[in-house]
């Protein structure tokens, strides 16, 4: 699926200071309990920054508190951006005055962008005051030209997406390049996690798994791949790798949260994608016990209700905390302004949102400044 900006200028390493004048919890209500010093704070790629480093460390320590980080997912780069943004953020921030810790966004919904200024204008805005941005991308199916819920391959096959001179060649290598443009441009001074390929184990994206027809472990680890190491050579040094599958709560469209993990040496934070009307489904099939086994930094890529019945804020809140106290940080999706998918997933279009982002385990971007 799917503020008044400030001059501030916090460096993220602030926030790793910040939580470490929190007391840290040792009692944890769930049976996975994770010793905070086994959790893998080193980031894959060897040259990171001073910065990312600081993130990552930032996101294990915040599992083991009483605290999580609060995030809205903005919109995507192609579609409503900025009447999204002000709809998901600047009314959360009127209604609340508050603004989530974390903003998420789309870079390329179906196709890759030639220019992501605006995009950047408002994650950059962002950064600069002392939040934390995610960035994902839903491109189009690269051997029919169709959508991002287009299937199979057609005449092609799956090699030849890496095949030089391939239809499918050419079009994986635009939405790479294109992406990576963007993400330069964040580059300075600037730390992001990137999410890419989310909701691999479902049955509705190309690069899915949840379908038996659809891709295997191997060709997911050799996409996955494919962007990493292009990344790489784009000395791409500022990005966090999130693995991002979809809870398992749903057997007849999604397989296991860690069967098609691309490994350990090549992801750094694990988050999950939850979508119900009920929160008791969350670890079924122990969708979080299984990526809280993988010892990295955890919390929630996306979150909210299935139905157009508005959640209570508060009650995910406790429930979460409760229930699953390693959860490092819980990002909503957006409400959509034009009504194409009419949940109002939102923080602010949902139950007790003032209370919510002011309640004293919620971290927003004030508490990061």
């Amino acid at each position: 699926m799917m503020q008044k900006s400030t001059s501030l200028s916090v460096p993220v390493l602030i926030v790793s200071l910040f939580l470490l004048t929190i007391n840290h919890s040792p009692a944890l209500a769930h049976e996975v309990a994770i010793p905070s010093h086994q959790i893998d704070i080193t980031p894959n790629i060897e040259s990171a920054s001073p910065k990312t480093k600081a993130l990552l460390k930032t996101l294990a320590e915040t599992m083991f508190t009483s605290k999580i980080l609060s995030g809205q997912n903005v919109g995507s780069a192609n579609y409503l951006l900025q009447q999204n943004y002000e709809a998901s953020v600047i009314e959360l921030q009127q209604e609340t005055g508050k603004i989530p810790a974390i903003f998420s966004v789309d870079y390329a919904w179906e196709v890759a962008l030639d220019d992501y200024t605006q995009t950047n204008t408002i994650l950059e805005r962002h950064l600069n005051a002392g939040g934390i941005v995610t960035v994902s991308m839903h491109p189009g199916n690269p051997f029919l030209g169709g959508g991002l819920y287009t299937k199979g391959t057609g005449d092609y096959t799956f090699d030849d997406l890496f095949k030089p001179g391939t239809k499918p060649y050419i079009f994986w290598q635009t939405v790479l390049v294109k992406v990576a443009d963007g993400l330069e441009k964040l580059q300075q001074n600037h730390t992001v996690l990137w999410r890419p390929l989310h909701e691999m184990n479902g049955a509705w994206f190309w690069w899915g798994g949840g379908d038996a027809d659809q891709i295997t472990h191997a060709e997911f680890k050799k996409l996955w791949l494919s962007i990493y190491t292009y990344f790489e050579s784009r000395k791409l040094d500022n990005l966090l790798w999130v693995y991002s599958p979809n809870s398992h709560h749903d057997e007849g469209s999604t397989i296991d949260v860690l069967t098609l993990y691309p490994g350990d040496q090549y992801v750094d934070v694990v988050a999950l994608d939850y979508y119900s009307d009920t929160f008791s489904l969350l670890n079924k099939n122990g969708s979080v016990d299984k990526l809280l086994s993988l010892n990295k930094p955890f919390g929630f890529a996306e979150f909210g209700q299935q139905s157009r019945s508005r959640m209570n804020n508060y009650d995910a809140l406790n429930f979460l905390k409760n229930k699953f106290p390693q959860t490092g940080f819980v990002i909503y999706w957006h409400t959509n302004t034009d009504n194409f998918w009419p949940v109002p997933r939102s923080i602010i279009d949902n139950k007790k949102a003032k209370e919510f982002m002011n309640d004293p385990r919620v971290i927003t971007l004030a508490e990061l400044q």
